[in-house]
């Protein structure tokens, strides 16, 4: 799928038709189709979603942002796996959506490459994870595409890689939704 996505990118130029998408739905149903995917528990998930609209082709923003958890899930700490999403209103007309996994990180030297076609590190012999190499790729072609940007964060100590996504978008008016404390993907108690 993803070799048939860089690819539709690559020769379709022209953007889909932009709708109003509420983000914040979107990325929680797609993070709990990742879960659902990956037979993975669904609390290992947690969301802090504000509510946001982004001008945008639905299917886009499903392809990036599952490709981004998909990754968080995937490298995630073998022995206690969490990711955090969370997803905010930012200065200047945009919103921001970061994705942390407590996994091993990204060391600086590489976090540019990753975003390259057929990038991933390690030695293909000692790789644990499967992957084409082409999910960040299209992750960036999207947000590109979408008027926004990517970026990768680490802490300092390593660890704890963050994607943080910026878009073009708005907070959704108060009356319209009440902001969503944190919580699980799956159900709440």
């Amino acid at each position: 799928n993803h070799l048939l996505d860089a690819a539709r990118l690559e020769k379709d130029r022209t953007p889909p038709e932009k709708e109003d998408v509420e983000l914040a739905a979107l990325i929680r149903s797609t993070a709990e189709g990742v879960c659902l995917r990956y037979q993975a528990p669904t609390d290992i998930i947690e969301l802090d979603l504000a509510p946001c609209i982004v001008q945008a082709a639905p299917v886009d923003l499903e392809l990036v942002f599952r490709n981004l958890i998909d990754n968080a899930v995937k490298y995630a700490s073998d022995d206690d796996p969490h990711v955090r999403i969370s997803l905010e209103p930012g200065p200047q007309g945009l919103v921001v959506a970061r994705i942390t996994d407590n996994g091993r990180g990204i060391p600086p030297q590489y976090r540019r490459k990753l975003f390259g076609r057929f990038i991933r590190l390690g030695s293909e012999l000692e790789r644990d994870k499967p992957g084409t190499g082409l999910g960040l790729y299209i992750v960036r072609a999207l947000v590109t595409r979408l008027g926004g940007k990517v970026r990768i964060h680490d802490r300092e100590q390593g660890g704890r890689t963050t994607f943080e996504v910026q878009l073009p978008g708005r907070a959704l008016e108060p009356d319209s939704a009440d902001r969503q404390s944190p919580q699980l993907v799956g159900p709440q108690s």
